[in-house]
């Protein structure tokens, strides 16, 4: 008896989801967004990571004094980043890039530049600005969720809601 009502619960919770949005209308989203939804897909495990691994760091620095051992312990984490992800981000498009920084910023509601301002400094922040720009990218680019970024803000709340297909 425990086991029909955990599956009558759990039907009634898909149902308030599909009551939502038809079938239809998923499907129709889907169709017309098809290659951002594919691309958030691929790189929004990503941005999810970067928060995790940005938080930690913080975490980490804020319980140290020595501004070596701070340095050493942002140089670690950078090697530990390139070893594990370099291949992963060469990778991408550049629209997956684009929207990879667009969903670091709204993660960590900080910009691509403004994160390496703060752990490199704003000599190394400038310089890869400037090799973004060469390449069309803005690493100052900012989330927001009220403007351009609503459909982008959808996608990311299908996806929580276990909505995308």
């Amino acid at each position: 008896a425990a086991l029909i009502q955990q599956t009558n619960s759990a039907v009634k919770k898909n149902n308030k989801r599909t009551n939502n949005m038809s079938q239809k209308e998923r499907f129709e989203f889907y169709k017309k967004n098809y290659r951002l939804i594919r691309n958030f897909q691929k790189v929004y495990p990503y941005a999810l990571q970067t928060r995790v691994i940005i938080e930690n760091l913080n975490t980490q620095l804020a319980s140290m004094s020595s501004e070596s051992d701070k340095k050493r312990l942002i140089k670690e984490t950078e090697q530990m980043l390139f070893k594990e992800y370099e291949s992963a981000v060469r990778t991408m498009s550049t629209s997956q890039g684009k929207l990879l920084l667009k969903l670091i910023a709204r993660e960590t509601n900080k910009t691509g530049y403004d994160i390496i301002k703060e752990y490199k400094g704003a000599f190394s922040a400038s310089f890869w600005y400037g090799v973004g720009k060469i390449f069309g990218t803005d690493l100052k680019t900012e989330f927001n969720k009220a403007q351009e970024d609503s459909l982008l803000e959808n996608i990311v709340d299908k996806y929580k809601n276990d909505e995308l297909y």
